[in-house]
């Protein structure tokens, strides 16, 4: 080995080389440092290209200036030839070429206006380049910082999002406006959508240009029904790459349908007419018949109360007397709300029963007391409804909703029937909340004593949480960490876990995810055992370690892969085998495949793997176990699938696997579908199970149906029909081991059960508004083909038609029709929102509606089709491209004289809807110096086809440059 290195710096003119013995090798940082800074330094002075500013803060519409130094340090003159990337933006620039002595400086001055067309970005680079003839010479930069970067703005026609009763995809359109001059860009977020409810296909990075528009539609889609009627809120967010927010905007989500009440907001169909409804039901099962009478509705009443009741009351033919339950009546104002009767709430308790609850509200802020007694039963008596003790509590709550920022709870609760007086205080706070991180923490404090214990034990009882969030365009982290005691009173008692996720967006299409969960269960009861299964469990545990990828090969198509390591055991608390002990781990792939389109959604799951199982006396078992569930939806129609062999879940230890490998299965199709013009709506599934280790099969039918009658009266069904084929019936106890000769459950034949639950009800719904004042608007919409205003047998319906009177909406069923209901001697303009290129003819000239009884009116729409068109400037020899092309106006007119009008952007794009129809085109210019060379064209609007235009233009501006010398 050689005892020196060598170090060699090269510049623009010379070489230097160093040699230095190998044990001085420590010094070699510090020598590059040197080195460099001086070189660096020397450059500096001796740069053909310098500025007298490097960093230059500006401001939107104000001028900024800087100074070009040019030195020659040669020995020799130089004809040099500049180049920049600021050509044609300033107003005072560089000439093209210049001619420098040996030794010689000149300076040069730059001005420019900070605009649109001189900014694109918040840092910009402007680069200067030094050329003689073909040679790079020199090239340096200066930067321009942008102090206000400007805002984005989104806009819509209303906040009102209408969601379709028959859960298909709704669409809903926005304009995002950039008041800046640079591009911006954004993501789209949705928060706060209801369970069930996501953003569709918005998930990627976009770019808007400065001073720009985009106008584009957002889908809204469900992979369940969504049953329940929708009054919600929620928040669309724009957020930058670093998933910063921009800008936000509230909107409302409601459920729509093809009727609308234009006086009164309701619930659904019949009752948005009405302020109360009453119900009859017959109900029939396998032990019992019964009736059951139930009535709800909104009360008013004035200096602005309101409130709402329910009453519900069941009569067992074979009882005496009824139950009164489930039965409560609310009244609130702007500061107080007070409810009597049935309470369910959770106050980190579960706290049911009857009582009262008020409350105080300011600024956010409640303030609430609760005095309720444990029994449900309001009237009548019910041994498994009437548990004996009572609850009281208060409660403070900081926010509203998910926004809770300080919760606060004191409670005490008497069971009686478990022997036990539990006393709890509760603080939840939000310790922080910014557009990236939301930390909160939980503590509470609790104790649990034996009421009649002579002894009057007692047990003190702890609960530590902590939460955190952490959310950008490409991290998302959750981690939550819980510490509760043994004999903690509220929920999550006895817990200890953890659970950490992390997903990180690699690419718009590539996620990668992790999670590590791990938890132990240990509960201790104070009171007395009730029943001989209870308390047999010392404690549980499990253990998740998993990691993954998900890949989204298109918008349609995603797959995701995840190895993870399962592990579970749990311990008995059996006084005869202290010891026993059951415990499994597993070794599993997931491997999934989800697919989605306007029509079909499809999603199959596939989690396979070794697993192995410990349990008391039995050998440890190893073997392979595979779990598939899969779905599909199309329209109307879903149908759910599962297969698993051999489980590998520690509950399996509790019925002891006489055969070495058995299988579960289940196939559950399900239709929903509406009859005579949505009067009938209704749904039926049919479900069968296999459980391979007992040999049972499960057939269950259920369904349901509510049908409109006429006068707000409306018929109702729900069946439940089940079948169990049973082959054999285990039945384990730890203690005990096998019961292999269990009781006989269906005297008439032991080895099958039946399960029927049948409900049939007749419902009618009123208020106080008297039918003589209301009237209908029937509104029937289909396609004028021909345009000629009248409805013709081949003129098909249009569905889907969002109809909006005061800023009411209803959508077209199948027939094409819309329903409203209104008051008498009213005006009402019905206009089509969301049209997706609809648009009602002008042959209809009935825009308004004086409302004295029932309307119908036929409604022709022609079809729109979208026309793209652009201007392509061709390049021309020592002209420049054309900066510019916003504002030209381009005019259309079709073979019967219609006029049509729009203008182009920036880059001279345009977007037009029109009737399939031959049609001349003509550009105008205006004031920006373009010539048109095939101007006056004429185009053919294709139907259901891409229809595009484009346009030759030259720059007609004058070129001049001016010299200094």
């Amino acid at each position: 080995m050689y005892p020196f290195f060598t170090f060699a710096v090269y510049t623009r003119n010379q070489t230097l080389i160093l040699f230095f013995p190998r044990n001085w090798t420590f010094l070699f940082p510090f020598i590059i440092f040197f080195l460099s800074a001086n070189a660096g330094i020397c450059q500096e002075t001796k740069r053909l290209i310098s500025f007298e500013n490097y960093k230059i803060p500006i401001q939107v519409s104000k001028t900024f200036t800087n100074t070009v130094i040019i030195h020659n340090p040669h020995s020799s003159d130089l004809n040099l030839f500049l180049k920049t990337n600021f050509k044609h933006v300033e107003y005072i620039g560089l000439p093209d070429s210049v001619h420098i002595k040996a030794g010689q400086t000149k300076l040069f001055h730059l001005k420019f206006f900070a605009n649109k067309e001189s900014i694109q970005q918040s840092n910009q680079a402007f680069v200067v380049q030094a050329y003689q003839a073909h040679d790079l010479l020199e090239e340096n930069t200066f930067e321009t910082v942008l102090k206000d970067e400007g805002e984005l703005y989104i806009q819509t026609i209303d906040r009102e999002i209408y969601w379709k009763e028959n859960n298909h995809p709704l669409p809903f359109q926005i304009s995002i406006y950039n008041a800046g001059i640079i591009p911006i860009a954004y993501k789209l977020r949705a928060k706060g959508l209801p369970a069930g409810i996501e953003l569709y296909e918005h998930a990627g990075i976009d770019t808007i240009h400065a001073m720009g528009q985009q106008v584009f539609d957002v889908l809204l889609s469900s992979h369940k029904p969504i049953k329940e009627y929708l009054d919600h809120w929620f928040e669309i967010e724009l957020l930058n790459p670093n998933g910063e927010v921009l800008t936000s905007k509230n909107f409302r989500l409601l459920t729509i349908s093809h009727r609308k009440n234009l006086y009164a907001n309701g619930y659904s169909n019949l009752n948005q007419q009405t302020a109360h409804q009453s119900r009859l039901y017959f109900l029939s099962n396998d032990s019992r018949n019964s009736t059951l009478l139930s009535t709800s509705g909104i009360l008013t009443f004035h200096n602005h109360w309101k409130g709402n009741y329910e009453i519900n009351y069941n009569n067992t033919f074979n009882d005496q007397e009824g139950l009164l339950y489930n039965s409560y009546v609310n009244i609130a104002n702007q500061y107080w709300d007070f409810r009597v009767g049935s309470l369910y709430e959770d106050l980190n308790f579960n706290v049911n029963g009857k009582g009262i609850k008020g409350s105080y509200i300011k600024n956010k802020k409640r303030i609430s007391a609760y005095v309720l007694d444990s029994d449900m039963v309001l009237f009548g008596e019910n041994a498994h409804l009437s548990p004996k003790g009572y609850t009281t509590a208060i409660e403070y709550l900081d926010g509203e909703g998910i926004k809770v920022k300080t919760r606060l709870i004191g409670l005490f609760n008497q069971n009686q029937k478990s022997d036990l007086n539990s006393t709890m205080v509760y603080w939840k706070q939000g310790l922080l909340e910014s557009g990236k991180h939301q930390l909160s923490t939980e503590v509470s404090a609790s104790q649990e004593a034996t009421a009649y214990d002579m002894e009057n034990r007692s047990h003190l009882g702890y609960l530590l949480s902590g939460k955190y969030q952490y959310f950008t365009d490409k991290w998302q982290i959750n981690s939550q960490t819980i510490w509760s005691s043994p004999y903690y009173v509220g929920l999550n008692r006895g817990l200890t876990a953890m659970d950490h996720a992390v997903d990180r967006t690699l690419s718009e299409r590539l996620l990668f995810r992790g999670r590590i969960n791990s938890s132990n269960t240990r509960i201790e009861q104070s009171g007395r055992v009730l029943g001989d299964y209870v308390d047999l469990i010392k404690n549980f545990s499990q253990d998740t370690y998993q990691v993954g990828v998900q890949w989204g090969l298109n918008p349609q198509w995603t797959f995701g892969i995840d190895p993870y390591y399962y592990q579970q055991s749990m311990r008995s608390r059996s006084s005869v085998n202290a010891d026993e002990f059951w415990g499994s781990e597993a070794w599993r792939l997931k491997f999934n495949i989800h697919h989605k389109n306007r029509f079909l959604f499809a999603n199959i799951l596939i989690d396979q793997g070794y697993a192995e199982v410990e349990r008391y006396q039995y050998p440890r078992k190893s073997f392979y176990s595979t779990k598939i569930t899969s779905s599909i939806r199309r329209n109307n129609f879903s149908l759910n699938a599962y297969y698993q062999y051999n489980p590998y879940y520690i509950t399996d230890a509790l019925v002891p696997q006489l055969k070495e490998n058995y299988s579960l299965f289940s196939v559950e199709p399900r239709y929903n579908f509406s009859a005579f013009q949505g009067k009938l709506e209704a749904y039926a599934s049919f479900l069968y199970f296999y459980y391979g280790n007992t040999e049972s099969q499960n057939y269950v039918l259920n369904g349901q149906a509510k049908w409109a009658l006429g006068k707000q009266w409306e018929l109702s069904t729900d069946v439940y029909l089940g079948i169990n084929q049973l082959q054999r019936i285990l039945q384990y106890n730890p203690q005990q081991g096998v019961n292999t000769d269990p009781k006989v459950i269906n005297v008439r034949d032991p080895d099958l059960l039946a399960s029927r639950q049948i409900r049939i009800g007749i419902s009618k719904y009123y208020g106080s508004r008297a039918d003589k004042t209301t009237a209908k608007i029937k509104l029937i919409y289909y396609h004028d083909i021909n345009n000629n205003g009248r409805h013709e047998p081949i003129e098909m319906f249009v569905p889907d038609i969002q109809v909006s009177i005061k800023d009411l909406s209803a959508i077209s069923n199948q027939k094409g029709v819309v329903e409203f209901t209104g008051l008498k001697e009213q005006n009402y303009i019905p206009l089509i929102k969301h049209h997706w290129g609809w648009v009602v003819s002008k042959k209809f000239t009935q825009t308004a509606i004086y409302l004295l009884k029932d309307i119908t009116l036929e409604v022709p729409l022609i079809k729109l089709e979208r026309l793209k068109g652009a201007i392509r400037i061709k390049s021309e020899k020592y002209k420049t491209t054309v900066v510019n092309l916003a504002g030209i106006r381009v005019y259309l007119e079709d073979n019967k004289g219609e006029l049509y009008e729009t203008s182009t952007n920036i880059l001279g794009e345009f977007n037009i809807f029109l009737p399939a129809d031959e049609y001349k085109i003509q550009l105008l210019p205006a004031s920006i110096p373009i010539q048109i060379m095939n101007n006056n064209q004429r185009i053919q609007i294709h139907a259901n086809k891409e229809n595009l235009v484009y346009f030759e233009g030259l720059n007609a501006a004058r070129q001049v440059d001016l010299q200094k010398f």
